[in-house]
């Protein structure tokens, strides 16, 4: 019995899959990071101060039903501070499962809102990896056939990362927010 319910879930669930609608995108926008505590040896100490920065995403995913999707995305955000060696940039790359609730609010509009977990890493040598999360609103207008505009608005929060600069350890922590434009291609 247990062996025939299994069976049949698995079918229901490829049924759904099948008929599931995809779709791909891409956005670019700016970030602000909101999260910036600085710890040596577990002792707070302040914050790292950052510039503005640029956001992007890649993301795809597939509509199951009118009302929800799940995704993978792809969210990078670059900010400049001189705190880190050479004034670099310091650009953080988070890998996301997303779960999206959307609704049409016409024939040409979609509303949607989403949460993600995935990880995060950075760029500073032996900067490590985090866990990281995510959540998202905006609305994708269609402009013609499958190819749709969005606007969104995102957050990101990890747990920090840990890094060694000129042979001091130390944690840093990292979240950001950013307003993003984009592009969808439904199909």
């Amino acid at each position: 019995m247990k062996n025939l319910i299994a069976l049949a879930a698995a079918g229901v669930s490829l049924v759904g899959i099948a008929s599931a609608q995809g779709y791909f995108g891409a956005h670019l926008g700016v970030s602000s990071v909101t999260d910036a505590n600085l710890s040596i040896e577990g002792e707070g100490i302040g914050e790292v101060i950052y510039d503005d920065g640029v956001n992007f995403g890649l993301l795809g995913g597939f509509q199951f039903s009118k009302f929800f999707a799940g995704e993978l995305e792809i969210v990078g955000a670059t900010n400049d501070s001189e705190f880190f060696v050479g004034d670099e940039d310091y650009s953080v790359t988070s890998f996301f499962a997303n779960a999206v609730v959307s609704t049409p609010v016409d024939q040409r509009i979609i509303v949607w809102g989403g949460a993600g977990a995935g990880f995060a890493s950075n760029n500073i040598e032996d900067g490590g990896n985090g866990f990281a999360t995510q959540l998202k609103v905006g609305a994708d207008l269609q402009v013609v056939g499958p190819h749709y505009v969005s606007l969104q608005a995102g957050w990101v929060n990890t747990d920090g990362f840990r890094q060694t600069q000129d042979g001091t350890e130390f944690e840093v922590g990292y979240g950001n927010e950013s307003i993003s434009l984009g592009y969808r291609f439904r199909y």
